[in-house]
């Protein structure tokens, strides 16, 4: 007995320095930049935003943006036709009223008029900010539901330093990354690449596919000096090309036989990006920032028939291009920010087929959209004024000149008071609004040999939104963070199909319009509590309710389920040990109306993740996602479930830097 006590012992002092390192110091103050566009304390900011760090998107196996916001309850992160997640809906507004930024500048390439999160990278980011509730202000078109963006940053270490990554995942998935560095004082550069793979999932027997055939990869550079000390300069470029592959069959009938007819799909989506950031530190208290960017986007659609010389290719383009400057300078207790810009988007789409026509196959070519150019300029303006110590507000207001259709003004009111150190409590409210998209205005969808076509309308007029919301957050130590919140919105002018008897492509059949018809109402209510009950364990949970209603058919709006909850537990023993479960929770919801409701079915997933490092370098890791094996109903109608099921993955990484320390 003796023997085992002193065994113990030993075993305790060997583990002590770890335990104790496992103590964290004082955590550091979290700046956040979305909300006002001020660095603010994100327990202090006027308005409230959401983080997720780096650190916690590592934590949750994330591969793209869209993995690392899977987890938040006021999220609904819907999936793809790739089997993985991709648009977020925010409080009940679908990803067409989300805005997606990075570092603070907006995404291109919409597709259903949306940005697909899963298609974005999350290496190059070093956390992800979001703000709930109108935004249109300070950010213009689309912030109707909110506002996600990506932010960037230097190299963690000095001198040379390398990451990578390497991970393979059930299905035969591979994934890898890697990047290199160096920064000198304020001079600094990196490069970096990735790339994934994943073979497709076979629809029963096959040889459909259930889920396409993947591949995605991306190359970038970033890099960034300081000169004379007081101007800082940014450079971006990257190249992202994005390949999905398929088979799907329809049913034909050919002289009154109905038989499958099989086509095979590709698609490749190819994004570059260039940007320029310059900001001059005018004084402690004043700077200017400059953006210049350049974003280039081709969507290349083909369909091919099996046994056929049908073959039809849909190449989209858009071009985008943006300059912006903004002052900030702070004068006593007020703080302006004032900006003006200016952008121009270039999109066209055009169809390339082949049909029989006259005894013979001929080639087609049609123009769905036509060559359209959008230009907008705008100016905003905002004061922050700390009305007390414990009291701030903030106005701001946006005004937009477009040339389809005129001007648009967004006004913005924030109120923050803090009667202690640990709570703050904020109520804020606004305009939100999206300006008519180029296919929205010009679209020409010819499917009259069905029976019907889908027209654009150059008399849009922007979707308009008001909201309000009002939380409370407190935070009473490093153990425990507290908060709540509720909102409203009221959506007006929203674009959908109508059919017109106006003339259209079909001399003999429907034609669809788009007109703005809609009106819609969401309202709801969040908390959420993080706890850290020893120094080396934290647990978290998350409840968000969500009250939506489509004016026109008082039905609730398609696919947003009222109830959401995210739980999740992690426990790091040591420098060389974590681990993390997770858990969400997602109730049923209304789809659609059609001779009987369509509801989605409720479902409730699980993730874990163990890490171990066996060098301070190095890191080897094993998880699994979706451990419930939760799984979308082919023929089910309205199945929101994730296609793929229960998914296991181990992988290594390594960070290489000279102060890295075993």
């Amino acid at each position: 007995m003796r023997r085992i006590h002193q065994l113990g012992l030993c075993a305790v002092t060997l583990l002590a320095p770890e335990l104790v390192s496992a103590d964290p110091s004082p955590e550091p103050v979290e700046v956040v930049v979305t909300g006002t566009r001020t660095k603010e304390d994100a327990q202090r900011a006027t308005v409230r935003t959401d983080v997720v760090t780096r650190e916690e998107a590592e934590r949750r196996g994330a591969r793209s943006v869209s993995d690392a916001l899977l987890d938040e309850p006021a999220l609904d992160v819907q999936p793809s036709t790739n089997g993985v997640a991709g648009a977020v809906s925010m409080r009940g507004l679908d990803g067409e009223h989300v805005l997606v930024l990075e570092d603070g500048v907006p995404v291109a390439g919409r597709s259903a008029g949306a940005v697909d999160l899963g298609e974005l990278p999350i290496q190059s980011a070093s956390r992800i900010e979001y703000v709930l509730g109108p935004m249109s202000a300070l950010y213009g078109s689309d912030a109707l539901g909110g506002v996600i963006n990506v932010i960037t940053g230097p190299p963690l270490h000095e001198g040379p330093s390398a990451t990578t990554q390497l991970e393979t995942r059930s299905r035969h998935e591979l994934y890898g990354v890697a990047s290199a560095s160096y920064q000198r004082r304020d001079h600094w550069a990196t490069v970096e690449t990735s790339l994934s793979n994943r073979p497709g999932v076979e629809l029963g027997q096959g040889p459909d596919l259930l889920v396409p055939k993947m591949r995605t990869g991306m190359l970038g550079v970033r890099a960034g000096t300081t000169l004379f000390g007081r101007v800082d300069l940014r450079l971006k470029a990257r190249f992202t090309r994005d390949l999905r592959a398929g088979v799907f069959s329809t049913t034909e009938t050919i002289g009154g036989e109905p038989r499958i007819a099989r086509s095979d799909s590709h698609l490749q989506n190819d994004r570059y990006l260039v940007s320029i950031a310059e900001t001059l530190h005018l004084s402690s208290k004043a700077r200017i920032d400059f953006n210049l960017s350049r974003q280039w986007y081709d969507a290349d659609s083909t369909v091919s028939l099996r046994n056929s010389s049908r073959r039809d290719l849909t190449l989209g383009r858009e071009r985008l291009q943006r300059l912006e400057a903004v002052g900030t300078w702070g004068a006593g207790a007020r703080t302006w920010v004032l900006g003006i810009g200016t952008e121009n988007q270039k999109l066209t789409e055009v169809a390339h087929g082949v049909a029989f026509r006259d005894q013979r196959l001929v080639t087609t070519r049609e123009e769905t959209l036509k060559p359209a150019s959008r230009n907008n300029a705008w100016g905003f303006a905002q004061v922050g004024w700390e009305l007390t110590r414990a009291v701030t507000a903030l106005l701001a207001t946006r005004g937009e000149i477009h040339d389809p259709y005129g001007n648009v003004v967004a006004p913005r009111a924030a109120l923050a008071v803090r009667p202690t150190e640990a709570l703050t409590l904020r109520a804020s409210g606004g305009r939100g609004y999206r300006t008519p998209s180029a296919k929205e205005i010009g679209f020409e969808f010819d499917h009259c040999s069905l029976g019907y076509s889908v027209n654009g309308n150059p008399e849009l007029e922007p979707e308009n939104s008001w909201g309000v919301t009002g939380d409370a957050s407190y935070r009473a130590s490093q153990r425990l963070s507290l908060r709540a919140g509720a909102y409203s919105n009221w959506l007006t002018n929203k674009i959908g199909l109508e059919l017109t008897g106006a003339p259209g492509l079909c001399s003999n059949g429907d034609n669809y319009r788009m007109v703005n018809i809609g009106k819609a109402r969401t309202s709801g209510a969040d908390a959420a509590v993080r706890v850290r009950p020893t120094p080396w364990s934290t647990a978290t949970a998350g409840y968000a309710y969500l009250w939506t209603r489509d004016e026109a058919t008082g039905q609730p709006l398609s696919a947003s389920p009222p109830h959401s909850v995210s739980a999740s537990a992690s426990v790091d023993v040591s420098r060389r040990f974590s681990a993390v479960v997770r858990l969400r929770h997602t109730s049923s919801a209304f789809v659609e109306n059609g001779d009987a409701d369509v509801r989605s079915v409720a479902q409730t997933t699980l993730a874990a993740r163990v890490a171990y490092r066996p060098l301070s370098q190095l890191t080897v890791y094993v998880g699994g996602e979706n451990l419930t094996d939760v799984r979308r109903d082919p023929d089910r109608l309205g199945d929101q479930r994730p296609q793929l099921g229960r998914t296991f993955y181990v992988g290594l990484s390594g960070d290489f830097s000279g102060d890295a320390a075993d």
